[in-house]
């Protein structure tokens, strides 16, 4: 079956090219979640067997040891570089007060991993099991729960969006919605990520909407 894993790890491929090149999805977060979602899971499940294919004495426990420490690094990395990018950004020119949904799901996602984290500390894994698996629980759970997780800050150089750092002149282009959630659109330059939006409460708009009009390149879109 390794044509079909060969197969699988096209499909993903092709799904993370489309999301990055898709103004639909990259203006859509759940779309795009889903879409990267979904192409990593192809790619992980192709990379499983091919791995088990060519090295039958590896391990799936090692793989999956492996697995849950490649993708805790950057969520580690991401928290412990946040002061630097905050540094980098220059001085705060205005704080959007976090979005009460977004406090809401960072804490209920870190939660759902403590609980795991506990399963994981009474099982009968051997030590080594255990010790991944806490590494990256304890990684998304320091990512969702940490202060900086949705946090939005408009400063001299940049947008601090959560642990990402937009330059503005990576801001091609930004226009609020249509709806009355407050909610800023942004297109931006970046070869994976073509928009962000950030929630803004009604009675900040006028103020954030100044700052951005000072900083971003007029456009038709920009109303």
């Amino acid at each position: 079956m390794e044509w079909l894993a060969i197969f699988a790890a096209f499909l993903g491929i092709a799904f993370l090219f489309y999301t990055s090149r898709s103004k639909t999805v990259s203006r859509h977060p759940s779309q795009r979640g889903l879409f990267i979602g979904t192409g990593l899971a192809l790619l992980g499940v192709s990379g499983w067997v091919l791995i088990q294919n060519a090295n039958p004495q590896f391990a799936s426990d090692d793989l999956f040891d492996a697995a849950a420490i490649v993708l805790a690094v950057p969520l580690y990395w991401l928290v412990i570089s946040y002061p630097f990018k905050r540094e980098k950004a220059g001085n705060i020119l205005h704080a959007v007060p976090k979005a009460r949904m977004r406090l809401i799901s960072g804490f209920a996602t870190a939660a759902l991993f403590i609980v795991l984290m506990v399963f994981t500390v009474q099982g009968k894994d051997s030590a080594r099991n255990k010790a991944a698996e806490i590494f990256f629980y304890t990684g998304v759970v320091v990512y969702f729960a940490s202060p900086f997780f949705g946090k939005i800050e408009l400063r001299e150089n940049g947008i601090i969006e959560s642990y990402t750092l937009i330059p503005w002149n990576a801001v091609l282009s930004f226009h609020w919605t249509d709806d009355q959630t407050g909610t800023l659109v942004l297109a931006i330059k970046h070869p994976l990520r073509k928009s962000a939006m950030l929630v803004v409460p009604a009675a900040q708009k006028g103020t954030v909407d100044k700052i951005f009009k000072d900083r971003v390149p007029p456009s038709g879109n920009n109303v």
